[in-house]
């Protein structure tokens, strides 16, 4: 074990931050089937294999260099930030789903996870059904958005009805932090024949904020053997 004071690494406050693109994809009415995400506005955005409308972006906080070190992140807050307009043009009774997450493992069943989105949520990871522990999670956000009526007409602009934050903020000494975004519709836009319905959803930047600090060496080791069984659950 290196000594307590021979850190490469500063110990101290740190702010973490990703950035992605905005999602737009479209509807086809006439096929009846949503289109690969635009290339130049939702590069970092994936559809989900098998699913009718899913789509998520993938990413990683790496604390690698801190682990080297024999550190400890300690989750202090953990939010997302987000600029634009979400809607679907020609929405119909289609409403969207958004969840963001901050995992200490990948999603390894993103088709299950959609599906559970859109149903009881009771596999969304930290709950009930899912194969992930609380402390593995430590944000996550759910968000649903419905069109906004206006003479009785909906409208390209949707509101959040529902706006749910969880997670453990546990320290962690875990190499990586996995980031996920992860959208889905509920329901069918009301495009048909060969009209197109886009969805929208804009830029975004995930946060998180941590002290890095330097424990005992039998707190560390402890805590590093329950990130490993977690990582590996």
């Amino acid at each position: 074990m290196a000594e307590k004071d021979s850190t490469r690494s500063l110990t101290g406050p740190r702010q973490l931050n990703k950035t992605f693109a905005p999602l737009k994809v479209e509807y086809n009415g006439e096929l009846g089937q949503w289109l690969a995400p635009a290339t130049l506005t939702s590069a970092t955005w994936l559809p989900v294999p098998g699913a009718f409308a899913g789509w998520y972006i993938e990413d990683y906080f790496d604390l690698s260099g801190y682990n080297m070190d024999f550190l400890t992140a300690n989750p202090v807050n953990a939010f997302t930030q987000q600029a634009g307009r979400t809607g679907i043009t020609f929405p119909g009774g289609t409403r969207i789903l958004l969840l963001d997450l901050i995992t200490e493992n990948r999603v390894d069943d993103l088709p299950a996870l959609i599906n559970s989105m859109i149903d009881e949520g009771s596999l969304i990871p930290s709950f009930n059904d899912s194969a992930d522990d609380w402390g593995q999670v430590i944000f996550g956000r759910w968000r649903e958005f419905t069109g906004i009526s206006q003479a009785n007409q909906t409208q390209d602009v949707f509101a959040a009805t529902d706006d749910q934050n969880f997670g453990s903020l546990d320290p962690t000494t875990n190499d990586k932090l996995w980031i996920y975004r992860i959208a889905t519709c509920l329901g069918i836009p009301g495009a048909s024949g060969l009209s197109f319905s886009t969805l929208r959803i804009p830029s975004s930047r995930t946060i998180l904020q941590i002290n890095v600090t330097k424990e005992d060496d039998l707190p560390f080791m402890m805590r590093q053997k329950r990130s490993y069984e977690l990582t590996n659950y």
